[in-house]
């Protein structure tokens, strides 16, 4: 297993590629061990990438999310973006461009376990339970400059300042 370490805005502090051929698989074992790994993290967001590069047409992130996690306001313009909920259950929220919330999708691994929609509308997540692990699927390659970073939420800031955007924005 090989990690990466992603610019200050991306996903996380920790993302695996492994290298396969014919078959990548993740067993139940490995998703608990991520989600327990995502709780460790300062950022609280582990992944592992199915795609074999950034190159990939298709690139497919199991993500896990602790309760802790945040991942500042985002989107990438001329996507689509889809989220399988394996375990736990996720809030993603969408917001116009002043930063004012449009809307909090509830999803969860039991009842709502799939979305699809327009990645260029501005949106984060965060996880409603204790951990949250998801598949999410967007067209790729990858393209770094391809992702716009709100500049009305934090982003890599003091801890206190992204806790209180939590509780006011996104958990509330």
């Amino acid at each position: 297993m090989t990690s990466s370490s992603p610019d200050p805005n991306s996903y996380s502090s920790k993302a695996y590629f492994e290298p396969w051929t014919d078959c990548f698989e993740v067993d139940a074992q490995r998703l608990d061990a991520l989600l327990e790994e995502s709780r460790q993290d300062p950022r609280g967001r582990v992944r592992i990438c199915l795609h074999r590069d950034e190159q990939d047409p298709l690139h497919e992130m199991v993500i896990a999310l602790a309760d802790h996690g945040y991942l500042r306001p985002h989107r990438q313009v001329g996507r689509q973006k889809s989220y399988l909920i394996l375990k736990g259950a996720l809030r993603v929220v969408f917001f116009n461009e002043a930063g004012e919330v449009l809307r909090r999708l509830e999803l969860d691994a039991e009842s709502r376990p799939i979305a699809r929609f327009d990645s260029g509308i501005w949106h984060t997540m965060t996880s409603t339970s204790n951990g949250t692990v998801y598949l999410e699927t967007i067209l790729g390659p990858f393209d770094k400059t391809g992702t716009d970073w709100a500049d009305w939420a934090p982003g890599r800031s003091p801890r206190p300042e992204i806790e209180a955007y939590m509780q006011r924005v996104l958990r509330s």
